[in-house]
């Protein structure tokens, strides 16, 4: 869900309503398939570490095989490869590419930023934010206003902030299998006091993007609502744990941060959209 809320958030930045909209879903076939691709790679690298967590997956109860899912996660990435051609344009082309590549290498040498405590987390706000939005842009082929710049860097900020969280729910298995995360390499104080401050610089920059957009009724009802789920998201965030005991919780957390991410992220759609 992110990275296509991101596309559509980039065609609305700098799009129109004259714009072709067959573009716009080859483009969103193209990233749907680049994140089963990443979703399905993902699960084949950490198969044993599932494995060792006791998750209810699929591939780790033998209902699926890694053969299975390596063919199917290549179909995928080739097909993403194929509908981005439908695009024409050799920006939109450059850029899936570009996507396609940072989510193979996440995982796979010689970068394998997976492993990697403060290339992973920049590489995930790249994947599942600003390189769809910036996607998005190339499609619609328009010129956005002045605070552009502003919104990517504040939307790459908040998804950063939630997906440095993300190693609590798989901190016993990257310790037992030697993986270095930020989690594991910095700590909770830090990693915690980084999502909070990062989030919140990020919805600042945000909230100051869309003051500057129209200000009808429904425009800012939609802010109001980005930024109530802002306010909620920073409570949450002071509830985060820093001893070991309390990691379990922060997984909850992190999940809960997680979909108010895409509620976050789909109430700054809606205000461009009706702008």
């Amino acid at each position: 869900m992110p990275p296509v809320v991101a596309l559509l958030t980039g065609y609305a930045l700098f799009g129109s309503a004259s714009l072709d909209n067959s573009k716009l879903a080859a483009t969103t076939v193209a990233i749907i398939c680049i994140m089963f691709f990443f979703t399905l790679q993902n699960d084949v690298v950490d198969a044993e570490e599932d494995t060792a967590g006791g998750r209810a997956a699929p591939l780790n109860q033998g209902t699926l095989n890694i053969t299975m899912l390596t063919t199917w996660y290549k179909r995928f990435l080739l097909a993403s490869l194929v509908f981005s051609l439908a695009t024409k344009s050799w920006t939109s082309i450059l850029l899936i590419t570009l996507l396609a590549v940072l989510a193979w290498q996440y995982n796979k040498p010689p970068l394998e930023g997976s492993h990697r405590p403060a290339i992973s987390i920049i590489e995930l706000g790249l994947i599942l934010s600003t390189l769809p939005l910036l996607i998005g842009w190339s499609v619609a082929g328009k010129t956005g206003p002045s605070t552009a710049a502003m919104l990517i860097a504040g939307l790459f900020l908040v998804r950063v902030a939630v997906s440095i969280l993300k190693d609590y729910k798989d901190h016993s298995e990257d310790m037992l299998f030697g993986k270095k995360t930020f989690l594991i390499h910095h700590g909770p104080k830090v990693t915690n006091v980084f999502s909070l401050s990062a989030s919140v610089v990020g919805y600042c920059l945000v909230a100051i993007a869309l003051l500057a957009t129209s200000h009808s009724g429904l425009v800012n009802l939609s802010a109001t609502t980005a930024l109530t789920i802002a306010l909620y998201s920073t409570g949450l965030r002071l509830r985060l744990g820093e001893a070991k005991a309390n990691y379990k919780r922060n997984a909850h957390i992190f999940q809960r941060l997680f979909d108010c991410s895409v509620y976050f992220d789909m109430a700054v759609l809606a205000c461009l959209l009706i702008s």
